[in-house]
């Protein structure tokens, strides 16, 4: 929820602006009842988070086979 102090009131974030939070394209959940959309965007991963996390699985997996290379 975002806060107007000004006037005193609240609103709940559009999916659209869930998408730009999370990192991805612009209605990427487009075509969907809204509710849906904002499930399909909560229950994601952030792709920021998941190539980080990729990357340091490559690392790992890079040196282990690097280590275990006769």
């Amino acid at each position: 929820m975002l806060a107007d102090k000004g006037r005193g009131t609240l609103r709940y974030l559009t999916p659209l602006e869930f998408e730009r939070l999370q990192g991805f394209p612009d209605d990427w959940t487009a075509g969907f009842p809204k509710t849906v959309r904002y499930k399909m965007v909560g229950n994601s991963v952030v792709p920021a988070v998941a190539e980080f996390v990729a990357r340091g699985c490559r690392g790992v997996l890079t040196q282990d086979a690097i280590a275990s290379a006769p």
